[in-house]
């Protein structure tokens, strides 16, 4: 009996053993995860854990398939990517199955290749798989949400990333970092990108940070790898130290094509160069964009650089937009340097592009030469679609909404959301209540709102007759996210007064944006918040009061109102933001301060407690007091188009970045040596600056310092220079004479950053 027993046993474990496989890893579904046939089945964290460690230390698992079969929640997990370098890359197939792995994070990562799938092997394939809040972090290379490194054929469909991405050195891209082969080819269709994407050094995009190839036989397009994208949409915010783009950041040599993608993430580019809206840097391949819009202020390509044969750009049915707002299109041309750039008379105005080919190769194209000084890229451009140019520009948007209504993932970022609740996240920008989160139960989709969200119950009313509008009722206008939301704006271009009525108690965002004919407006007591953008380029506005009400004017409320004589800062303001009065100081008007915080003196508005001249006109003078000034704020007198001279005095210690940018007509300039760095785009755009005597105890030249100061003929650098950041002289056309006043040994120690040839050839000691 007790014989038949144990044989029975035996038999129970060799059929359990049959069932199950013999791994000891292996379980079944109500375990972490499941392995059958080549396929894992993933249902929890520590399974994923699991299957990323066997993938990483067994090459037999590399082409094994990933199906992910739940929501997954990584919180308190360390990262390591499937196929964490060359020797273990993933070539397998991953199917998220449409649902979300959550709280993935992996910080202050060591080596390269940092995504979901590190290292990407020949036939690596990602689908349906959503990654929310993630946190990649890496002091190294190739950092993305989906793939790092693409090093053969690979596919992205289906997919979406939300959270941040940050390389401490190269290639930060929302669903790829890089192609790193001359065989890599990726393919990447109906995908989502809304994320925080930055790079310490070069090339950050939404979709592909760039490719780093190299070898190809140049204008052998055969030998090139190949980025095809197809249906993606971007938001978020893209940075980086140079090469930031919507799409794209450095393309080497990959003939890439991008077909109905769509971007609205904000392009921090002020610190950067080498910048595109679409894609940063071509250099040696083709180009080809179809149905694709991006919202920015860039232009399509900052950096085309022909010198490296470049083969064809093609734009068909683009259009580059800011805020649906269309500028003056402008014609691009090349520079003595052979690279493509937007006209800077044009810098700061917006630009509608359709149908555009840009084909720079063939018999039209007449190269740079020395006595060739003067050319530009053939462009053929069509006719754009009938109607106004605000009626134009609701087509392109409604068109790239059209886009994302088939059912892919894109979707999640345009259909009706179901959203759930939310809770206070982080302080607000504009309203002291807070952010409030917001997922969406049907997509995973997030929005964060300020809070309070309630409806506006102001009224307005347009007089076609007197060009008068009206808003009168109690409480906010409301909430608005872009001008082509305000509800008056078919009348913005004819609107020449506006009466706000006692009761309403803020000037709304983007509430004048570019009402250009505005010439008066009443604002009654009561009212306490100026909104940001809230009368850009109102160019005919000459005089405002500010009632004793306002406390806060928000982010370039008077940007670009050129005309304004009369600017008073009541009693109660307690806040103002960057780039209030930017570029509206062609009037050289007078600025009064009742203000307790902000004071006047020498017509420049100054912060009290940080000593700071947040604000100059061309009509300043630069206090010599060092108990009212210390420094000169950020953007302080940029656009001051008619001041000609400015002394920093001795008290001034700090000139923040683009303090003295675009002043047009200044040629004169005296810092005091309290001053030991020149920051960052101090004076970009001062095509009148002609001689610089920089002074004895400056120790750094910001990037883009002196850029285009195109009529800059001498400089002199002191001896105790250590670095010149990147493009600091970039179009600095006229430099004839560089002295240092050190010696070949002391210049030999100064760190100078690419962009600035111009300084390295033309150098002589004193």
């Amino acid at each position: 009996m007790k014989k038949c027993l144990f044989l029975m046993f035996l038999l129970v474990i060799v059929v359990v053993t049959l069932l199950v496989g013999f791994s000891p890893m292996a379980g079944t579904a109500g375990s972490d995860y499941n392995l059958q046939n080549n396929v894992f089945t993933v249902y929890t964290a520590e399974g994923l854990m699991n299957v990323a460690s066997m993938i990483n230390s067994n090459t037999s698992y590399s082409s094994y398939t990933i199906n992910i079969a739940n929501d997954i929640d990584m919180s308190g997990k360390t990262w390591v990517p499937i196929g964490k370098d060359a020797t273990y890359a993933y070539s397998g197939t991953i199917n998220g199955s449409g649902h979300t792995i959550r709280n993935l994070t992996a910080l202050n990562y060591g080596v390269d290749s940092l995504a979901f799938v590190g290292v990407a092997g020949s036939g690596a394939s990602v689908k349906n798989l959503h990654l929310k809040n993630i946190n990649f972090h890496s002091s190294k290379r190739y950092v993305s949400g989906i793939i790092a490194d693409v090093t053969s054929n690979a596919s992205i469909s289906g997919c979406s990333v939300e959270g941040k991405i940050y390389s401490g050195d190269n290639y930060a891209g929302g669903l790829v970092a890089a192609v790193t082969a001359t065989s890599s080819n990726v393919t990447i269709e109906n995908c989502a990108v809304n994320a925080e994407i930055s790079a310490a050094n070069h090339s950050a995009a939404g979709i592909v940070a760039g490719d780093s190839a190299g070898g190809q036989s140049e204008g052998n397009l055969s030998t090139f790898p190949i980025v095809n994208a197809n249906k993606v949409f971007v938001a978020g915010n893209i940075d980086g130290y140079y090469r930031i783009a919507s799409f794209m950041g450095y393309n080497n040599c990959a003939n890439v094509s991008f077909k109905d993608c769509v971007s609205i993430a904000t392009l921090n580019y002020s610190k950067a160069s080498e910048n595109g809206a679409f894609i940063a840097v071509d250099r040696k391949s083709k180009i080809y964009l179809e149905n694709c819009i991006v919202f920015s202020d860039l232009h399509a390509f900052y950096y085309l650089n022909i010198s490296k044969s470049v083969q064809t750009v093609e734009l068909k049915n683009c259009y580059l937009l800011k805020d649906k707002i269309g500028k003056m299109a402008t014609v691009t041309t090349y520079n003595q340097n052979g690279y493509y750039k937007y006209d800077t008379s044009a810098q700061y105005k917006y630009t509608v592009l359709a149908d555009i080919i840009v084909d720079g190769i063939g018999p039209t194209f007449t190269p740079f030469t020395k006595t060739n000084k003067s050319y530009r890229v053939p462009i053929i451009q069509y006719n754009l679609p009938s109607g106004t140019e605000t009626e134009v520009i609701n087509k392109a948007y409604d068109k790239a909404m059209s886009m994302f209504t088939d059912g892919s993932v894109q979707e999640s970022f345009v259909h009706k959301h179901v959203w759930g609740t939310g809770k206070e996240e982080v302080a607000a920008t504009y309203m002291s209540t807070g952010i409030t989160t917001h997922e969406c139960s049907k997509c995973h989709a997030v929005k964060r709102v300020e809070t309070p969200t309630k409806e506006s119950t102001v009224e307005w009313n347009y007089n076609k007759t007197t060009k008068t509008l009206t808003i009168s009722g109690n409480g906010s206008m409301g909430r608005f996210f872009t001008p082509n939301t305000i509800p008056w704006k078919e009348f913005r271009s004819e609107i020449s007064s506006v009466v706000i009525t006692k009761g309403v108690e803020d000037i709304c965002d983007y509430a004048f944006y570019d009402c250009v004919k505005l010439k008066s407006i009443t604002i009654p007591s009561g009212v306490k918040v100026i909104g940001a953008y809230a009368f850009h380029n109102c160019k005919a506005l000459k005089n405002i009061v500010l009632p004793e009400t306002v406390k806060t004017i928000h982010d370039h409320a008077f940007e670009y109102c050129s005309k304004l004589e009369n600017i008073n800062i009541p009693a109660s303001l307690t806040k103002i933001g960057y780039g209030v009065f930017r570029y509206a100081k062609e009037a050289t008007p007078v600025i009064k301060s009742d203000s307790a915080k902000y004071i006047v003196s020498g017509n420049c508005l100054i912060e009290k407690s940080t000593l700071t001249v947040i604000t100059g006109f061309s009509n300043s003078t630069i206090p010599t007091d060092s108990a009212v000034v210390t420094t000169i704020g950020r953007c302080a007198f940029q656009g001051c188009t008619g001041l000609k001279e400015i002394t920093v005095p001795s008290n001034v210690t700090t000139v923040a970045i683009h303090a003295f940018a675009d002043c047009t007509k200044l040629n004169k300039v005296n810092i005091s040596a309290n001053v030991t760095e020149i920051s960052e785009g101090l004076f970009s755009g001062c095509f009148s600056l002609d001689n610089v005597t920089l002074p004895s105890n400056i120790t750094k030249i910001g990037a883009l310092a002196f850029n285009e100061c195109m009529r800059l003929t001498n400089i002199t650098l002191p001896s105790s220079l250590t670095s010149i950041d990147i493009s600091a002289f970039d179009y600095c056309t006229s430099l004839q004479k560089v002295y240092f006043t050190g010696n070949s040994t002391t210049w030999a120690n100064v760190s100078v950053a690419k962009g600035n040839e111009i300084i390295t050839n033309k150098i002589t000691y004193k």
